[in-house]
């Protein structure tokens, strides 16, 4: 009896050993997905006794399990707010759409606070901070586009109080509601794939303004001309030259006519066949005096007239030098996502030596970052990266200005600013091709610089050569990641830029301590030159 009593003991042991342990090991190493949510704060303007609409996603990266969530409104406005959804149950890899209906009911004009908690089983807490600004007295724009093949259902709009962006984003369904906003006049823009750009101004004088628009299509074009804008500068009592390209693809001719608004522009052929499936290259002439001008080009071909804007500077013959000295390159626009930093790397490119080398902006509704603070001093030909992170902070302004400073003179260097109100994945994409770039350009630095360094200074600078393959993989992290997760990409590119902007500065004190220790060396020969003249000097007054 206790023989078998022993036996049966041992299946269970077995059975629990190779069967069930493994099964419970299996489930304890399961991993719950990473969340993340498309904003982080969501701001709001309205009108007592309103409803309006908004949403955010919520995205799941990694992990090999599903992830259950709750979701909860706190704050004063919780029993203002309806969530389409309170409870989810989502896959790894995945995102969920959650809308939300805000209803103000009848408060005084003031500003009230909430918050979204997203929260999961394991304990992952994501937080969407809510800000309703109610305002007294206001209306808000229902915005509705249609064409020839009837209701356009995705479109992005841009509304402007002047020239001050005041509210933006997407249709839902074929319909934009704006915030609420004081009466008064706005000019509202619309753009959508496969149409023509529209624009009109509206007068908001009640609750809800209808705002139509009718959309053309893009039609195919025949003949292109490039560019669309021509940016002329040159040194004033000289002549400025630029170029048009046209660009024939129908299977025929095309017979071009060409007027500009003044004399002062002088076109090298006014009238012309461009040949069939072909391109033809036409030279424009500028002779203006010191100053800016805003003038155009009248490109007539088919019974349609293509309007080519022209800015051009005559630059006085005492600040050419600087203007000339270097080119800036980098992107002319980005887009901003609230609550995230955008990245942009500019690089100068100097046509003879430059010194005390730096960047300048001053803006009040961005926070921006400047790597490295300033170079010493840039050879010619020798590119040098500047690295500017961006942040967002409220109603920014459409372009962000930089001032790129030298011992020679300075320049001007303009970024067009858009808003965007999630992540944009082509925008994440190209930040970290910069950054590969900007990696790649530093490691040939190291190279450079560890030849160059003290002794002591050289393990600081194989740790950074470390660091920079570190941050490349990470980069390829980032963009395997865009498509599942374009949250985590981000993380990754800001955390990455802010180490970048470090080391930038780091190398900026190495060419800093450089310049000393070769200054140093100078008045040591110098000095060592004197004694030596000094000693000659006194030998021969002595001994002859």
């Amino acid at each position: 009896m206790e023989k078998k009593e022993k036996k049966g003991m041992r299946k269970i042991l077995l059975l629990f050993f190779f069967v069930i342990f493994p099964l419970l090991l299996d489930f304890s190493l399961a991993i719950e997905p990473v969340i993340t949510v498309s904003k982080h704060e969501i701001e709001l303007t309205m009108i007592p006794d309103s409803t309006t609409y908004g949403r955010f996603f919520i995205y799941t990266a990694g992990g090999d399990e599903n992830v259950e969530l709750s979701l909860k409104v706190v704050g004063n406005v919780s029993n203002w707010i309806k969530l389409s959804q309170t409870n989810i149950t989502l896959p790894p890899n995945s995102s969920q759409e959650v809308s939300l209906k805000v209803t103000v009911p009848d408060v005084k004009e003031d500003e009230y606070l909430g918050k979204v908690i997203i929260y999961s089983k394991e304990g992952q807490i994501e937080e969407i901070n809510l800000r309703v600004k109610v305002l007294e007295h206001g209306g808000r724009f229902k915005v509705e586009c249609s064409s020839e093949r009837g209701v356009v259902r995705d479109f992005s709009v841009l509304i402007y109080a002047g020239s001050h962006l005041v509210d933006s984003g997407t249709s839902i369904g074929g319909v934009f509601l704006s915030n609420y906003l004081p009466y008064g006049e706005y000019r509202i823009r619309i753009s959508s794939e496969g149409y023509y750009d529209a624009e009109k101004t509206f007068l908001l004088n009640k609750e809800e303004q209808v705002a139509s628009f009718r959309l053309r299509e893009l039609e195919e074009i025949k003949l292109t001309v490039i560019p669309e804008k021509m940016i002329v500068k040159f040194c004033s009592g000289e002549e400025g030259t630029a170029s048009l390209k046209l660009v024939n693809s129908a299977d025929y001719p095309i017979p071009v006519r060409i007027n500009s608004t003044s004399t002062g522009i002088k076109v090298e052929e006014n009238n012309f066949t461009v040949p069939a499936s072909s391109s033809k290259e036409i030279w424009v002439k500028f002779d203006f005096p010191k100053g800016n001008y805003s003038e155009k080009l009248y490109v007539s071909h088919e019974d349609t007239i293509d309007e080519i804007e022209v800015e051009i500077t005559s630059i006085p013959p005492e600040e050419c030098k600087a203007e000339f000295a270097f080119s800036i390159l980098g992107r002319d626009s980005i887009k901003l996502a609230p609550n995230y930093t955008s990245i942009l790397v500019i690089y100068i490119n100097p046509y003879e030596d430059l010194e005390k080398v730096r960047v300048k902006e001053e803006s009040k509704n961005l926070g921006v970052e400047i790597y490295p603070l300033m170079y010493q001093r840039v050879k010619s030909g020798d590119k040098k990266p500047f690295l500017i992170r961006i942040k967002p902070i409220a109603n920014f302004t459409t372009s962000l200005t930089l001032d790129i400073l030298s011992s020679i003179g300075e320049k001007t260097f303009s970024v067009k600013l858009y808003r965007s109100e999630k992540l944009d994945r082509a925008e994440i994409e190209k930040e970290i091709k910069e950054l590969k770039d900007l990696i790649k350009d530093l490691k040939t630095e190291v190279l450079d610089i560890s030849a160059k360094v003290k002794e002591e200074e050289s393990d600081e600078i194989k740790a950074i050569s470390l660091k920079l393959s570190d941050f490349s993989v990470k980069l390829d992290v980032a963009k395997t990641a865009l498509d599942s997760n374009p949250g985590v990409s981000k993380s990754y590119v800001e955390d990455i830029s802010l180490e970048l902007g470090n080391i930038l500065n780091k190398f900026s004190e190495y060419e800093k301590s450089e310049e000393v220790n070769w200054y140093l060396y100078l008045y040591i020969g110098i000095a060592a030159t004197i004694i030596g003249l000094t000693a000659l000097i006194v030998k021969r007054k002595f001994f002859t």
